[in-house]
């Protein structure tokens, strides 16, 4: 990301740097498929019919937390620099290096955060990392520019809310797991870019500033669909 910044700070187009992404992705594509992976044997239990799981309310209170999770994390790395040029009049250098404090605490927060949920159980580690999320980005806006370290921090908090949704689905459908989570995050996606589309033209009318608040928003949003989830389970 840093060096993205500098780049387009030295005047390389920004096409010939998608250009070279590209060629990145073709190569690790190509290492994938040559590589050598144990093969996966996986047991499908039919005793819950799919037509159930349509019916079942729950499906959809995690279609909510991933929609709104997914727009917490997509406003942050899609508008995070944006945010600091328009609002702040930072080069691309200077808000690419606070855009790669945020991809590090991110990287960070995957490699340890499973050990963190692991101590506080899934549920509960989620709503924590969520809430704190949110905190990190709401002080940080408050702060306005001394506060964009604090919203880079989110990353750390934000890096483990999807892994862990899909753990905690797993566990909820055991024994349809894998048409659950591919239909959670089916309509999680399309609902996502719908609300990703009125969020940009939020952005048009209000400016980039007022339009960041999505973020937090969605992720306490995303926190409240998880404690109806956790609720609801609990009486099943």
């Amino acid at each position: 990301q840093n060096l993205y910044g500098s780049l387009l700070e030295y005047g390389l187009h920004w096409r010939k740097i998608y250009l070279y992404l590209g060629v990145f992705f073709i190569v690790s594509a190509v290492l994938t498929l040559l590589a050598r992976v144990p093969g996966i044997t996986v047991t499908v239990n039919r005793e819950e019919k799919r037509r159930e799981l349509l019916k079942n309310p729950i499906v959809y209170l995690f279609v909510g937390a991933v929609t709104f999770s997914f727009l917490g994390e997509s406003v942050l790395y899609t508008w995070f620099i944006s945010y600091m040029r328009t609002s702040y009049g930072f080069s691309p250098a200077l808000a690419a290096k606070y855009a790669g404090v945020y991809y590090l605490l991110f990287a960070l927060g995957r490699l340890t955060g499973g050990f963190i949920i692991n101590k506080t159980g899934n549920v509960k580690g989620l709503k924590l990392y969520l809430l704190s999320g949110a905190l990190c980005i709401i002080t940080g806006l408050l702060l306005r520019d001394k506060g964009l370290l604090v919203i880079a921090g989110s990353g750390f908090f934000i890096s483990v809310v999807f892994p862990t949704l899909m753990v905690v689905t797993n566990t909820v459908f055991k024994e349809s797991a894998s048409f659950a989570i591919g239909l959670i995050t089916t309509l999680g996606n399309i609902l996502f870019v719908a609300f990703f589309n009125i969020t940009g033209v939020l952005n048009d009318l209000a400016g980039t500033y007022a339009a960041f608040f999505t973020a937090p928003v969605s992720l306490i949003i995303s926190w409240a669909f998880i404690a109806l989830i956790d609720k609801k389970a609990a009486k099943a």
